[in-house]
């Protein structure tokens, strides 16, 4: 918005347009028409809350701006989607510690809206000077993704531990090692991995997501690869429910139902793992902390290779 109103301010002047600007203007423009055209809401990765994008769509209207992408794959995202369900996922790498002050460790997890209505989310990120919540907003629990030992995929540091308003930085980050995206007539499929616990515990986390569009389902793989290094340690998967969703366990303790206020109905099912149904916060909308509920499994690795199956499924 602002390297717009000083292209435009440049403009007016009647000085020369620097071509760097304009570069930075498409890019960023591109980037978000990959967003916009699929999501009326801004995704909560990475330290974006949650706004509509139509104010911004009007401010674009008036200055005759207009940016187009009709790619799959942009920015470290990744979009599939049909007539009503969008998904999103991080697959990104993490940025360079001087981008990194509002990176939160969310690789390989992923937002899932249906009909509009928001159904997966994210944690959302903390702008205010409440250091705990800021670290817990950019930890891997915070995300709906899989983490290792309580421990984020990322480690994040402070040099200034004696101050009390400290911003903690990105000290070590990740990579991602496998990528393959597969896009067909009637499903899409992502299988990614990245090391972020390959030294720390010795295992590599791969995430594959198929999203089967007539059946209106996603079938979810997460699995934990092992090295040498590999140690028995715990695991947990979270995903993030949107605030308002009304979820409640079936007697199997296998499937969660989802009744979302659109009036659609979801079913979550993990058939080799006990279901929970925990209590979390959400903090997409800015400086507001809301209530919400976590689906999540946990397990041990026992040093093994782990494969925990999942799925969501729209039913009504």
């Amino acid at each position: 918005k602002y390297l717009i109103l000083i292209k435009e301010w440049i403009k007016e002047s009647q000085n020369q347009i620097p071509d760097y600007l304009e570069e930075i203007i498409f890019n960023c423009g591109n980037s978000y028409s990959f967003l916009s055209k699929n999501l009326d809401k801004l995704p909560l990765f990475n330290g974006a809350p949650e706004i509509q994008n139509e104010e911004f769509e009007k401010y674009l209207n008036y200055l005759n701006y207009n940016f187009k992408d009709s790619s799959k794959e942009k920015s470290g995202y990744v979009i599939f989607k049909d007539k009503k369900i969008v998904f999103i996922m991080d697959i990104g790498n993490s940025p360079d510690f001087k981008y990194s002050k509002k990176y939160q460790s969310g690789c390989l997890s992923f937002e899932i809206t249906s009909n509009k209505e928001k159904l997966i989310c994210n944690l959302g990120f903390d702008i205010n000077k409440n250091n705990k919540i800021k670290l817990l907003s950019r930890s891997t629990a915070a995300h709906s993704t899989l983490y290792l030992n309580n421990h984020s995929s990322c480690i994040f540091r402070t040099s200034h531990s004696f101050k009390i308003n400290h911003e903690n930085k990105l000290y070590k980050g990740l990579k991602i090692i496998k990528k393959k995206i597969v896009s067909e007539k009637g499903f899409e499929n992502i299988t990614i991995s990245h090391n972020g616990y390959q030294n720390r515990y010795g295992y590599i986390h791969e995430r594959s997501i198929k999203f089967i569009k007539k059946e209106r389902i996603f079938l979810g793989t997460d699995s934990l690869i092992k090295n040498e290094k590999a140690n028995n340690i715990s695991y947990g998967i979270r995903f993030h429910i949107y605030p308002g969703i009304k979820i409640v366990k079936t007697q199997n303790f296998h499937s969660i139902l989802l009744s979302l206020k659109n009036g659609e109905g979801w079913k979550f099912s993990c058939n080799n793992k006990e279901v929970l149904i925990e209590k979390g916060i959400y903090l997409g909308n800015k400086n507001k902390v809301t209530e919400n509920e976590n689906i999540y499994i946990s397990g041990m690795t026992n040093g093994e290779n782990q494969v925990i199956e999942w799925s969501f499924e729209k039913i009504s």
